[in-house]
């Protein structure tokens, strides 16, 4: 995934995000390369650090300037969580496998929901997220039945 945001004082900030959990750091358009645990910017003639950690419960960036933090990821609306969220009710009749397939089908939503769609575009796109949990836990469930009772 991208972040970019650019600063009131000009300096563009992009990170970039791969399946791996690695985060790159750029720095307008320059790449920088983590020291002592932070990053070292340049930011109207002082020096300056950015600390990056990823959000516990999303995996989205955290991004703090000095201490400051900076809002990279775009912060859902409440019936946003709702709706990204409902997939995680096959943790209630589903158990292991539903737990895994709603919190990637939650993962999926919100990722949709920081996108640029249009929003009755990601609210019908998260619905057929949600159907797709559904269908798949139900198919691969019957599967292991199928498979572990005969």
């Amino acid at each position: 995934m991208k972040y970019i945001k650019v600063l009131e004082s000009g300096d563009e900030l992009k990170l970039t995000t791969g399946f791996g959990g690695k985060i790159n750091v750029f720095w307008n358009g320059l790449k920088i390369q983590k020291s002592d645990g932070r990053y070292p910017v340049n930011m109207n003639n002082e020096s300056k650090s950015l600390d990056i950690s990823r959000h516990k419960f999303t995996g989205s960036p955290i991004v703090l300037l000095d201490g400051q933090e900076i809002e990279i990821a775009k912060k859902l609306k409440a019936y946003e969580w709702v709706i990204s969220m409902l997939p995680l009710l096959l943790i209630f009749i589903g158990g292991a496998l539903g737990g895994l397939l709603g919190a990637l089908g939650f993962s999926v939503n919100v990722l949709l929901f920081r996108s640029k769609l249009p929003t009755a575009v990601k609210v019908i796109l998260s619905i057929l997220v949600l159907g797709v949990t559904v269908i798949t836990h139900f198919v691969v469930a019957g599967l292991i039945y199928y498979y572990i009772a005969f």
